[in-house]
């Protein structure tokens, strides 16, 4: 017989009262800011006060994914509330993993959970790719290669950690961006991309930086440099070492 004393409340109660303790119990990601000036915030620092509202969250949690109300929750993953946001997430994952891991993902890239979970459709759509490169024109190889950007983009929010099909995703899209990056060359098109160095999207400007790299060198390491500076996780380590293979051998990426 289950013990947490909320046998008796509807889900709808429960859930009000998780969004409620919820907003009253602040995380990092809405206390961001003061965190940041005053090393942690005092209202995210362990309290007696704080410990038992975690206490009670845990246990309104535990009740809430016995019932499993998936749409009910997915409510509160892509809640606008940030607290609210950031306990649904950790506390109910079980409920519905992959949006609980998509509001996850969010909340560290400052995008709403709808945005991610649709970056994440866009990385795996199927068919992967469209027609051999060898039967594009001179327009479609160039728009093959931006769309092969936007797609590698959107594998920041795929689980290439954990999950094995994933990191396939990603492996070959990066393959048939080198592919459309050589073909590019090979008739002389390397040019039209230098307008993606300045793509909101950071692997376009990776990719546009080593397909540009012979033809535009400091245009093209400005944009590794910029890349390298704005500490991103996925492609930190990617452009250091792009810019020393560029910098020590005068390489870049085989066949460019």
């Amino acid at each position: 017989m289950s013990t947490d004393g909320y046998e008796g409340f509807d889900t709808a109660r429960l859930l009000d009262m998780f969004v409620e303790l919820a907003k009253a119990t602040p995380t990092l990601y809405s206390e961001w800011p003061k965190a940041l000036s005053s090393d942690l915030a005092e209202r995210i620092s362990r309290s007696p006060e704080r410990d038992a509202k975690v206490a009670k969250l845990r246990s309104l949690a535990k009740a809430i994914v016995k019932r499993e109300p998936v749409a009910a929750v997915r409510l509160l993953l892509e809640d606008d509330n940030l607290d609210v946001r950031a306990w649904a997430t950790g506390q109910l994952i079980t409920v519905d993993p992959e949006w609980a891991r998509a509001s996850w993902s969010g909340l560290n890239a400052g995008l709403k959970t709808r945005d991610v979970l649709a970056q994440r459709a866009l990385a795996r759509q199927k068919p992967p790719f469209g027609p051999p490169i060898e039967t594009l024109s001179d327009d479609e190889l160039v728009a093959r290669f931006e769309e092969l950007g936007e797609r590698e983009d959107a594998t920041q929010f795929l689980d290439c950690i954990g999950e094995s099909r994933d990191m396939d995703i990603r492996n070959a899209i990066v393959h048939q961006i080198l592919d459309a990056m050589r073909a590019l060359k090979a008739r002389g098109l390397l040019e039209r991309l230098l307008p993606l160095l300045d793509n909101d999207k950071v692997a376009m400007r990776y990719e546009a930086a080593l397909a540009c790299m012979r033809i535009a060198p400091e245009k093209a390491t400005a944009a590794l440099e910029a890349i390298v500076a704005s500490q991103n996780p996925d492609y930190l380590g990617q452009a250091g070492d792009a810019l020393n293979r560029w910098r020590k051998n005068n390489r870049v990426v085989y066949g460019m």
